[in-house]
Formats: structure tokens, sequence, C-alpha cells
């Protein structure tokens, strides 16, 4: 028999795998799910590591704090591999950035006196008349205290 020769004058040396059709199909299929999954063989590769992954067991093994690279070595598959089926811990609320702004520290820089004063919340007459009287009193002890300086240095003076 003559040697099988494509359309572009290749040779063909072997031919492709027949593809179940009709009734041959369903059979086959009918085949398979008559074996529970439990039952159904894990195919191996060479080295002996199986081509499926247990990925619920990886993400229960992430989720008690493994790192990545430990899962990997543990269902010998690539880092990729764990990152690519599973996901890092997930918190249980993840804080708004108004929360994290409440949250942080606060650091008084001394820039308190800087600008102009910010407005009280409730600025009725009451309030500005006990205001003002209390900055008079805070500038009446600084004019007796400049006072009291100079006639201190006239005294010297003299």
């Amino acid at each position: 028999m003559p040697p099988l020769v494509s359309a572009s004058g290749k040779e063909i040396h072997s031919l492709p795998p027949t593809v179940k059709v009709g009734s041959e199909a369903r059979a086959a299929a009918a085949e398979n799910k008559e074996q529970p999954k439990s039952e159904q063989p894990v195919k191996k590769e060479d080295d002996g590591r199986a081509t499926k992954l247990d990925v619920a067991a990886m993400q229960a093994d992430r989720d008690t704090g493994m790192s990545s690279r430990e899962v990997a070595e543990k269902y010998k598959c690539s880092q990729a591999t764990v990152f690519a089926h599973t996901k890092k811990r997930v918190a249980t609320h993840r804080p708004t950035p108004t929360e994290r702004v409440a949250a942080a520290p606060r650091v008084d820089i001394g820039h308190g006196k800087r600008g102009r004063p910010r407005k009280s919340a409730a600025m009725d007459v009451p309030g500005m008349l006990e205001n003002l009287r209390t900055r008079r009193d805070l500038l009446a002890d600084e004019i007796d205290s400049i006072d009291r300086a100079i006639t201190a240095l006239e005294e010297i003076e003299r």
C-alpha cells in the first residue's frame, strides 16, 4: 500500500483517533457516569503527582495560615498553581477609609495657633461675651507684667 499523502504533499504517518458517533458515544458516556468520582482512577504523572489537585484541601491549608510556598511543596505543584486556585484568608471586616483615619494615632505637630481661628459650632451672644472676657483677662495679665517690667527698667536707669 502506498504511503498516505496530505493535500499539501506531506506524508501522513498515523491516522487521527476515531471519533465515536451516535450510539457508541452515548454508550461510552453512560459507562463514565456509572462510576462514582471517588472510584474513578486518578491519573498520575511520571513523578507521582496527581494531575487533578485537591483545591478544597489546598484552600483549607491556606486558610489555616500556611504560606503558598508550603502548600505548593505539600501538594507537589508550583506556587503559581496555588495562587491560581486559592485565595488568601478573607478578613471578616475591611475597614473603610474613615475608620482607618479614626483609628490612626493623632500627632500634634504644634500648628494649632497658626492662621485664622476656627469658628465655634455654637457662636451665640453669651458665648461670644464669655470668649471676649477670657481674652481680656489674659491680655490684662500680660499688660500688667509688661508694666512691671517697664517700671523695673526705669528704676535701674536712674
